[in-house]
């Protein structure tokens, strides 16, 4: 909920919105997260930001939404090449089932307490074992003896535990005391989301090339300008898409009152789409749509003006390479900084 939008919607107990940009375009891991929402938004703050530039008296006031300077900054150093992670919190998780699984911070520190009772017993039995092959002794035992372990993930399918320890079948105790000492196992897939300079250099796009601010044309508001030369033909910003799975959570309802006194939904009223849904791709046959992450919209704070597409470029900068390929959205900052602007 950002500040001013319950006084935009009709006393509205509850407002959804929509807010593309950086925070859509990356990934979550929860013990690798380096990205946080700066969180400073302010009633002050946010109108103070109406006006972009404009006079009480310009045609374009109130075309420009409030809502814009949103901005994440890196919460720890991040190495060059680094992949960012934001977090969805939890209930993002606990809310759907397919991610039952999908361990939290805590987690890793009850799986860090698993393998050093691993190591140890593992250990002690070695140091014991004496029988004429030593296969207790041998590296073989302790990656049988692991991936067993790693097994037990298809009976307990849903413990958070199982799946925050190391899932390699061939783990030895050496490669656990390892990941122990880097961090815990929070940090064993850390040189994972690290790449290489060849690899950016053929995969990479920039984000920085336009920034926005206030333009000079007069009742222009807002706009994205460029921030370095940009060749004809060049790259502006790469344009994501944020997928939305049904068409029909952008329909508006009239509403009905209950026998309780109190107002509802009425699914069988109709009577409009959410504005958002005039930015988004699709096909008449398929729910599913696709709306760009280089554009800020959300559902209510937003006005028709001849000026809209001035200020809805306001996030281009905020926009993120997405991996088709691997069906997922990786972002990458070129050089390594202890804050991000």
């Amino acid at each position: 909920m950002f500040p001013g939008m319950l006084d935009d919607t009709e006393d509205m107990s509850t407002t959804s919105t929509i807010s593309s940009g950086f925070g859509a375009a990356i990934n979550c891991m929860m013990p690798l997260v380096n990205v946080a929402d700066e969180d400073q938004w302010t009633v002050e703050g946010a109108y103070a930001l109406t006006r972009s530039g404009l006079s009480s008296k310009s045609p374009g006031t109130g075309a420009i939404t409030p809502m814009t300077g949103r901005r994440f900054v890196a919460t720890e150093h991040i190495k060059p090449f680094s992949e960012l992670y934001a977090s969805y919190g939890e209930g993002y998780f606990d809310g759907r089932p397919a991610y039952d699984f999908v361990p939290f911070n805590r987690h890793y520190d009850k799986a860090d307490v698993l393998i050093n009772t691993y190591i140890r017993n593992v250990t002690t039995w070695q140091a014991d074992d004496t029988s004429i092959d030593k296969f207790v002794s041998s590296k073989n035992f302790e990656q049988e003896l692991w991936g067993f372990i790693v097994e037990l993930r298809q009976i307990w399918d849903k413990s958070k535990v199982m799946f925050a320890i190391p899932g390699d079948n061939t783990t030895s105790v050496e490669d656990l005391e390892e990941t122990l000492n880097s961090g815990g196992s929070a940090k064993q897939n850390y040189q994972d989301t690290i790449k290489s300079k060849e690899w950016m250099d053929k995969n990479g796009q920039c984000i920085d090339n336009i920034r926005d601010g206030i333009s000079k044309i007069p009742d222009a508001g807002r706009g994205a300008f460029a921030s370095r030369d940009i060749k004809r033909g060049g790259l502006v910003s790469p344009a994501p898409l944020v997928h939305l799975a049904n068409r029909t959570s952008l329909t508006i309802y009239d509403h009905m009152i209950t026998e309780e006194g109190q107002w509802k939904r009425n699914v069988d009223s109709p009577i409009h789409q959410q504005l958002v849904l005039n930015y988004c791709f699709g096909h008449r046959d398929t729910r599913k749509l696709y709306i760009s992450n280089i554009i800020y919209m959300h559902f209510f704070f937003l006005y028709i003006y001849r000026f809209i597409l001035t200020f809805a470029l306001i996030l281009f900068l905020n926009a993120a390479r997405t991996s088709l390929r691997h069906n997922k959205r990786i972002l990458f900052y070129k050089n390594g900084t202890n804050g991000m602007k």
